[in-house]
């Protein structure tokens, strides 16, 4: 009785294994055909190894060596100004469409500046800091968020882009005007 009932759950469980290969109309779809345009191609939530309920968004950014690869991916130029005091640009970035990212690397800091399409504020920088001030740099109202150490946060629109300027050390606030008077 246990070895028919055995064998009946086998060919039970064989059968549904079969049955769900026929599905799809025995066409398989490759990733190729699974995009259509840019458009289709989404972040997707992607759960870590070893963790139950931890999800992740994936990295919508794209590393390119050059600014003007940057600019082709989302559309539009990122402009530094001539001096940088003491950093280097490194890491163009870029989502396409939507944001350029450049990494700028000096003096033990990294300092990360971003331009992106609309109005919103395009920083991924939810800290906390001590203090908060708007002012004007140039004809460009900017809102800088700093602690005792300087300012690590500073954001601004112009043209129809939205800029962010993150820095994990806190900076000087002529250097950070500097900064953006030249960036376009």
């Amino acid at each position: 009785m246990k070895r028919r009932l055995a064998g009946i759950l086998l060919t039970a469980a064989v059968v549904g294994l079969l049955g769900g290969c026929g599905e799809g109309g025995g066409t398989a779809r490759t990733e190729e055909s699974a995009v259509e345009s840019e458009e289709d191609v989404r972040p997707t939530a992607v759960e870590k190894e070893g963790a139950e309920s931890d999800v992740e968004i994936e990295n919508p950014f794209i590393d390119v060596n050059a600014p003007e690869h940057a600019a082709k991916l989302s559309g539009f130029d990122l402009t530094l100004p001539g001096s940088l005091d003491g950093y280097e640009a490194g890491v163009w970035r870029s989502i396409p469409g939507q944001m350029t990212e450049v990494i700028l690397t000096g003096q033990g800091n990294e300092i990360r500046l971003r331009k992106g399409r609309g109005e919103e504020d395009i920083s991924g920088d939810y800290n906390t800091y001590s203090k908060e001030e708007e002012l004007m740099v140039g004809d460009v109202k900017v809102t800088e968020k700093k602690n005792d150490d300087g300012i690590h946060l500073a954001l601004w629109t112009s043209g129809g882009f939205s800029f962010a300027m993150m820095s994990d050390q806190g900076l000087d606030g002529e250097f950070v005007s500097g900064i953006i008077s030249g960036t376009a």
